[in-house]
């Protein structure tokens, strides 16, 4: 029925289909995946002709969690995601494409390559964006369309923290990081959200 439809959302997905709509990352796998104090760099080299090869490039090591330490200079914590972003035409086109693997020199190193590489004063704010849209949960909505239309920018919240954040190994993630605050809190809301959910279809 139309009330069914309406809470499409809140069905039960595969572990996959799940993962997909975290962005892709399950974020507490990220985090608890021990580290294996390994640091993975690429220096790339493109021409200023290749401007939209370069933006993709760019983008395409962002969203897998790589990090800028300088212009052509990316890092990232983690092989398997440092090498997603070189595959296809990206890698090929490069016309110098330097890889480099690197032993961690201690934890004061390691901060300040954290540091230096990721913004996450930027991070940070998206995460307190997921923080105030689970404060605006509509509990006492009484419409399925209430609920759907917080669940639609919730989901959008989420998705752009998400995208933004490395979700690095627990030993090298900042004292200050919001990112694990706001995915128990996002997990706490979604189980009220379903629960809401299901009283409303009734």
């Amino acid at each position: 029925d139309r009330q069914s439809a309406a809470f499409g959302l809140f069905v039960k997905i595969t572990d996959a289909g799940r993962v997909m709509a975290l962005g892709g990352r399950d974020p507490e796998q990220e985090w608890s995946t021990p580290w294996d104090e390994r640091w993975r760099l690429v220096l790339f080299d493109l021409p200023a002709r290749e401007f939209a090869l370069r933006r993709r490039l760019l983008r395409s090591l962002e969203m897998n969690g790589c990090g800028c330490l300088q212009g052509s200079v990316w890092i990232s914590a983690r092989k398997p995601a440092f090498e997603k972003c070189l595959h296809g035409d990206q890698s090929r086109n490069c016309n110098n494409l330097i890889l480099f693997d690197a032993n961690s020199k201690g934890d004061e190193s390691d901060r300040e390559i954290v540091d230096a590489a990721w913004n996450f004063r930027r991070i940070n704010e998206n995460y307190r964006a997921v923080l105030d849209l689970a404060e605006q949960f509509p509990k006492n909505a009484t419409k399925p369309t209430e609920l759907l239309e917080w669940s639609r920018e919730e989901n959008a919240t989420w998705l752009n923290a998400a995208a933004s954040d490395p979700m690095l190994p627990n030993k090298l993630i900042p004292k200050n990081y919001l990112g694990q605050k706001a995915w128990r809190t996002r997990k706490r809301v979604l189980a009220n959200a379903a629960n809401l959910a299901r009283t409303l279809v009734k």
